[in-house]
């Protein structure tokens, strides 16, 4: 549905493209689970969301 919850803590940074690398803008809100990211607005397909935490970075791939 457009909308995923990122489970973590201490979460720094979180950014996320298109599959062609361009940064798409997303609603982010912080909750006490983690941050949940909402995406539903843009066109269906797959997108990478680069979550930086304690100086370390993780880069996640979602489809919807």
């Amino acid at each position: 549905n457009g909308v995923f919850n990122i489970n973590s803590d201490n979460v720094s940074g979180l950014k996320v493209y298109d599959v062609f690398g361009n940064q798409v803008e997303a609603n982010l809100n912080q909750t006490s689970d983690g941050t949940i990211v909402d995406i539903s607005s843009k066109p269906k397909g797959v997108y990478f969301i680069n979550v930086e935490k304690n100086n370390s970075k993780t880069i996640l791939r979602i489809a919807y």
